[in-house]
């Protein structure tokens, strides 16, 4: 009750009347530092995001308009380039490194033997390193629901009361 009664008083001090916003509709709103301080009321994000995207419930960088943030920036890019790059290896310029490996104990349980299943049998390099690309594609093959093999592999996995000490 009290956060409806600060969100009537914001919208009066904004010159807004409350039967404008009478009927809400869900929405997707994509993760930006544009949004407005809690506590306050501020269309400006409005001026920059209309709705759109494939279910039109999604907010989308009005086009023409200057993106503010580094995910907008992202966003178009990501729109200029789409469908041009299938392998599905990173070819953007600004990470340091691509071929930077981390320690395969550093990945959570179920991706670790999805790793060492998919890749430590060709090469033992890959038993306790795993590269940015290998990630992605574990990553991928983790929420792959059409291979099943994998998917019931990953529900024994969490099934097992053992593996869940592993994980801790």
């Amino acid at each position: 009750a009290a956060a409806t009664a600060r969100l009537a008083v914001s919208m009066l001090d904004a010159g807004f009347e409350p039967t404008d916003f009478a009927k809400p509709v869900r929405v997707n709103s994509p993760a930006v530092n544009e949004l407005p301080p809690e506590g306050s009321f501020d269309t400006t994000f409005c001026q920059k995001y209309e709705l759109g995207g494939e279910d039109g419930k999604t907010f989308m960088l009005i086009p023409g308009t200057p993106a503010t943030d580094a995910h907008d920036e992202k966003t178009e890019e990501c729109a200029d380039d789409a469908g041009t790059e299938e392998s599905g290896t990173d070819t953007s310029d600004n990470d340091e490194c691509q071929d930077c490996e981390v320690s395969v104990a550093t990945l959570p349980f179920p991706q670790r033997v999805l790793h060492i299943f998919t890749y430590a049998a060709t090469d033992k390099k890959y038993l306790h390193h795993a590269t940015r690309a290998q990630r992605r594609h574990i990553t991928v093959l983790e929420m792959e629901q059409e291979n099943s093999y994998i998917q019931n592999l990953l529900m024994v996995l969490r099934k097992s009361e053992q593996v869940h000490a592993q994980d801790e």
